[in-house]
């Protein structure tokens, strides 16, 4: 058995018993993927990231391994940004740092204020074969409440997105398990699917995944707050910041941070970053067959 230093965070947390829940593991040395996968099950939370850091070489960079209770991730946004927080907490970084998820390296900058962290990946979309009626059927929403064409969109991890014509529409979304099933398939063991409305820059946003049969509801997902900043951009739209509110239906607020640098000149790149603030809850030791 190994024992596993673990802590507890909230993020995207403006008070202790707001925010998204995540465990943070810390490994010096690798753990099976199968053994990840377990300890991830027995947590329970929406996702539990390993930080993977070689004591033979504290300047290496951390890798991350980023499960929820079923599948492991490419790339989910507030696992980073707990992840990036608990290793300041520790000494191993400054206000600034590069953490390696499977979708690739994330640089992430720390303020007083908010963790932060850059996507890894440019933005891309495809169009869902969903049509507006169909996505407001899924949703148990009126064909006038779908606002646009759903779309899936990724800047690390690929998600549905569905825009809405009203706040109140977003509120009042409720899945049907059956129609999420096939509508949001994304792969197996993974459907999920985003939906949103802007205005005067706050955002009302719910995350909808499916889990055994059933359609659970994420309190705050930073990779879905990128993905929004990846369709904007995708849009025409940069240089901008947008304020998100998620959670409230499930009485866990989190406010999120979406910004998007815009060009300045024909060779900047465009950033999209998403930020949020870190409150710890707890830490101890995990009993685990490694």
């Amino acid at each position: 058995m190994r024992a596993l230093p673990f802590y507890l965070v909230n993020v995207f947390a403006e008070t202790v018993t707001a925010g998204n829940p995540l465990a943070v593991v810390c490994l010096d040395a690798p753990l099976s993927a199968s053994s990840m996968q377990a300890l991830a099950k027995q947590m329970n939370l929406s996702e539990t990231v390993f930080i993977e850091r070689d004591p033979n070489q504290p300047q290496a960079e951390p890798k991350l391994h980023i499960y929820t209770p079923s599948v492991c991730l490419p790339f989910a946004g507030y696992p980073i940004l707990g992840a990036a927080y608990v290793l300041q907490q520790q000494g191993h970084a400054q206000d600034s740092m590069v953490l390696h998820a499977e979708a690739g390296p994330v640089s992430v900058r720390l303020t007083p204020e908010c963790v932060w962290l850059k996507t890894p990946q440019p933005p891309t979309s495809r169009v869902a074969d969903l049509t507006p009626a169909e996505a407001a059927a899924m949703l148990g929403l009126t064909e006038a409440d779908v606002a646009e064409q759903p779309l899936w969109v990724s800047t690390g991890s690929e998600q549905l997105l569905i825009q809405l014509a009203s706040k109140e529409a977003v509120l009042r979304a409720k899945p049907n398990p059956v129609l999420f099933e096939t509508g949001a398939y994304l792969r197996p063991g993974r459907t999920v699917a985003y939906v949103w409305y802007e205005a005067e820059a706050l955002a009302t946003v719910r995350m909808f995944t499916g889990q055994n049969g059933a359609v659970v509801e994420d309190p705050g997902t930073g990779s879905a707050c990128a993905n929004l900043g990846g369709l904007q951009v995708l849009r025409g739209q940069t240089g901008f910041a947008w304020r998100l509110a998620q959670g409230e239906c499930v009485q866990r607020l989190n406010i999120l941070h979406l910004e998007v640098k815009g060009m300045t000149t024909p060779q900047d790149e465009v950033e999209i970053w998403v930020g949020g603030a870190v409150l710890p809850v707890g830490e101890g030791l995990l009993h685990w067959p490694g």
